[in-house]
């Protein structure tokens, strides 16, 4: 029982990550979602030797009261904890509600639209500076798109295909 007190843990309730008039649960589910598919947080645990265990986008539903994102450190490693926190809030400041669409695509469409070995989303994605999630199959229609161009002005006009 002492090692369980003495394991370091942080958690960041991705629900308050921004505020706004955007849904929370809406962008925390889509933050969740993007940051899990695409291993965005990977390297700062490798770096920090923390794990860090994101919640699973279908567990933020409307009765869910809060989508907390863990930091775990190793026994009397609360220093790599806090440093792998500021880490994490720094690149969910990078993804504002803003940067995030969901389009609903028919699930027989989607590898029409990823082409022969990813061609035609990688050039979509090069083209538009957004990063295209797709649901893994039997997971949905919702396909998430993610601007990630350096002009946060931009997202709103790449998200919508001007």
């Amino acid at each position: 029982m002492d090692l369980a007190s003495a394991t370091p843990v942080e958690q960041l309730d991705l629900l308050t990550a921004h505020r706004g008039t955007h849904d929370p649960k809406s962008y925390a589910r889509s933050l969740s979602r993007y940051l899990l598919l695409k291993q965005k947080l990977r390297s700062i645990a490798q770096q920090t030797q923390t794990k860090i265990y994101l919640p699973k986008p279908s567990s933020i539903t409307s009765s869910s009261q809060n989508a907390y994102l863990e930091i775990v450190g190793e026994a009397n490693g609360q220093e790599n904890v806090t440093k792998a926190r500021g880490s994490v809030i720094g690149e969910v400041r990078k993804l504002p509600p803003s940067v995030f669409e969901v389009v609903e695509v028919e699930e027989l469409v989607h590898r029409y639209l990823i082409g022969k070995r990813g061609n035609k989303v990688k050039a979509l994605e090069k083209e538009r500076n957004v990063e295209v999630v797709f649901p893994r199959e039997g997971e949905g229609k919702d396909v998430l798109i993610v601007y990630v161009g350096e002009d946060a002005t931009g997202a709103k006009s790449a998200l919508e295909g001007e």
